[in-house]
């Protein structure tokens, strides 16, 4: 298995997602700042962003000329509009990204970087009813570089 860092696997989860989600584009603001409140909101749009990242064998097994095997927890978020005329439609149509979503993301799985699991999924709605946020959580098991 090769090595991959962190900013490497949310780039591919990232285009890999925005290969497949249909009518979705990615968001102009970084995961941490999504879905910008106080700024314009995008409608149909999402943000990859990085979790935590930990070893999964004990440290003292760990070899710098090997790298170390790691999890990294990567999650999905999406937004959709939810219309004042049309609440209940939009929200049953909303969560159809949430699908779409976990196949990108497992299809990003590569047998000599990673592979990608799905945890979670959860949705809200925020900005007072009018914003459904879907977010999708995935594991990906991969190798870290310990030295250069």
């Amino acid at each position: 298995m090769g090595y991959l860092s962190g900013v490497a696997l949310r780039q591919a989860v990232q285009a890999q997602v925005a290969a497949t989600l249909t009518g979705y584009k990615r968001s102009i603001y970084p995961f941490d700042l999504f879905p910008a409140m106080g700024r314009a909101f995008e409608h149909k749009a999402f943000a990859v962003g990085l979790g935590d990242t930990l070893p999964y064998v004990p440290a003292d097994r760990q070899r710098k000329t090997y790298g170390t095997p790691a999890t990294t927890d990567v999650t999905v978020s999406y937004t959709y509009r939810l219309r004042a005329d049309n609440l209940v439609a939009d929200y049953d149509t909303a969560p159809t990204a949430e699908q779409q979503v976990i196949q990108a993301a497992i299809a990003t799985t590569n047998a000599g970087l990673m592979a990608i699991t799905f945890v979670s999924a959860s949705r809200t709605v925020v900005g007072e009813g009018t914003v459904y946020r879907g977010d999708v959580v995935l594991r990906a098991y991969h190798r870290l570089q310990l030295e250069a």
